[in-house]
């Protein structure tokens, strides 16, 4: 087990502990040198002679030189490296001892890829022994903090397998099958199901904590959804929702709008950061808090009031997203968004089934036509998703200011994703592209940037046809800003019909159920 210096690998960070006087220095005693291979990186020996001993070599003595150390490597001590240093110059010698050896101290033990039981954590802590921590260990008030972080790697590794592998039950699999190839079985293993071993690290980082930064991790239990007065089935979660309003930007002052508000977890996180917010919703009882299964408790507006958030929150309206009732200037700063894909809530846009006449719009009751009265509620239709992005798309174009940025969730199918299946605008720069995977299908988290004011004579999005907004994509490289008026691809992105693909498993149709 390494606890500290692998002298043979890049593996280990090593924060300056130690201090650079030190007295008596003598024979056995463990030291911290820079290394006479590598200057720039640290090590652990063990003295074996002092200047002008007489070292041993076994076939041949040797004197140390004046001002020389003769070092050599000392596993106990921490390094693998046995070799030995021969005379080193004091002055590469950094220290002998901790200078922070006599303060309460504790220690703090993390992983990537892998967490670690309490007996793990003490051993880990254990294998420290040789720094000579002589203060008393203190959890709740310690002067120094000592932290090890070991990188296990991705979360999930991709293995090929075949019927000779042997794969334990735990893992995810995914099957690709295209199209005049022959099948093509590979594993995705997961770190979060099956535990490397714990002396299998990639990296490990060590260091003094030397400054408390000011983090915002108490706002994960803050937005707790348990914690919420009003919740739907859609609320985001609060870890989610937090990332997206950090990649918006918000903060004082910004304006940011969720056009599919549902019950409003962006407008909270978002104001939380001092941004003002408002939203809106085709559907007005995710607003009102009277869909869902918690009811009556007052809808949004009772999680605005818990949170004392009025004075940022300023209001929601119900409006279908392809006709706003905004004025048609730039004027948001962000817009922050989970539009619904169907699984939990469907998407519904103003409209009639083809074929279907609206006479029922056109009676009269009490004199009144159908659609005046204030009771009337117009007929919806199904927003499939692909469309729902173009049109997400081409709002943030519209209302954005330049430099502006649209942040929305996007569902794709594991096994279908390509680059190519995030829809690209003339006016939208593609910032980021982050992966929240489910297994056999991920959220996406994209992040868009206006480069372009809507007033340019060079590009109006007035006057892009939507069939020329569905075809362009953006291909791998961020920021590509290509335009044309052809198809990209054929392919339909992984996100179309998502819904139907949901639910029936993400299995591909057979070709006589094509047929």
């Amino acid at each position: 087990m390494l606890p500290t210096i692998n002298t043979q690998g890049d593996w280990v960070v090593v924060n300056k502990l130690f201090g650079n006087r030190f007295k008596s220095l003598k024979t056995g005693d463990i030291v911290i040198s820079t290394s006479p291979l590598d200057p720039g990186r640290l090590v652990i020996k063990r003295i074996a002679g002092m200047e002008q001993d007489i070292v041993d070599l076994g076939l041949v003595k040797k004197k140390v030189p004046k001002g020389h150390l003769w070092l050599s490597g000392d596993n106990p001590s921490g390094s693998t490296d046995s070799r030995n240093y021969g005379a080193v110059p004091m002055a590469m010698i950094v220290g002998k001892e901790l200078k922070y050896s006599s303060s309460k101290h504790k220690f703090l033990i993390d992983g990537i890829g892998r967490s670690f039981s309490l007996e793990e954590q003490i051993e880990l802590i254990e294998q420290l022994e040789f720094f000579g921590l002589k203060g008393p260990i203190s959890l709740n008030e310690p002067k120094e903090v000592f932290a090890m972080y070991l990188d296990y790697g991705p979360l999930f590794v991709e293995v090929p397998i075949d019927d000779s592998t042997n794969i334990e039950a735990n893992v995810i699999s995914v099957n690709k099958n295209e199209k005049g190839k022959k099948k093509n079985k590979f594993t995705m293993i997961s770190t979060k199901t099956s535990r490397p071993d714990i002396e299998k690290f990639r990296k490990m980082y060590f260091g003094r904590k030397i400054l408390s930064a000011k983090t915002s991790r108490s706002l994960l239990n803050k937005y707790n959804l348990k914690k919420r007065t009003y919740l739907g089935n859609t609320s985001m979660e609060a870890e989610m929702s937090l990332v997206a309003a950090n990649m918006a930007l918000a903060e004082p002052g910004k304006l940011i709008y969720d056009p599919f508000v549902g019950t409003g977890s962006f407008l909270l996180v978002c104001s939380e950061f001092g941004a003002y917010t408002f939203g809106s919703d085709i559907d007005g009882r995710q607003i009102r808090g009277t869909a869902g299964f918690r009811t009556g408790l007052g809808g949004i507006e009772a999680n605005v009031s818990s949170y004392k958030l009025s004075n940022y929150v300023l209001g929601n309206f119900i409006s279908d997203v392809t006709h706003l009732p905004l004025r048609n200037s730039e004027f948001l700063d962000a817009i922050v968004t989970d539009p619904p894909y169907g699984v939990r809530a469907g998407a519904k846009k103003l409209g009639r089934k083809k074929g279907n006449a609206p006479t029922k719009s056109l009676q009269l009751i009490d004199g009144v036509p159908n659609h005046s009265r204030e009771d009337y509620y117009p007929p919806t239709i199904n927003y499939e998703m692909s469309d729902v992005i173009v049109d997400l798309l081409d709002l943030a174009a519209k209302y954005l200011v330049v430099g502006g940025r649209l942040v929305f969730w996007l569902p794709t199918v594991t096994e279908e994703y390509q680059d190519t299946d995030i829809p690209h605008h003339p006016q939208l720069k593609l910032i980021a592209n982050s992966e929240q995977s489910f297994g056999s299908w991920t959220r996406r988290l994209i992040t868009m940037e206006k480069i372009v004011p809507r007033t340019s004579a060079a590009i109006d999005s007035d006057n892009i046809h939507r069939e020329n907004l569905e075809s362009i994509k953006l291909g791998s490289e961020i920021g590509n800003l290509s335009i044309s008026n052809s198809k990209a691809s054929s392919q339909e992105p992984a996100h179309k019909n998502f819904r139907e693909k949901y639910f029936s498993k993400f299995e591909t149709p057979s070709p006589k159920e094509n047929e």
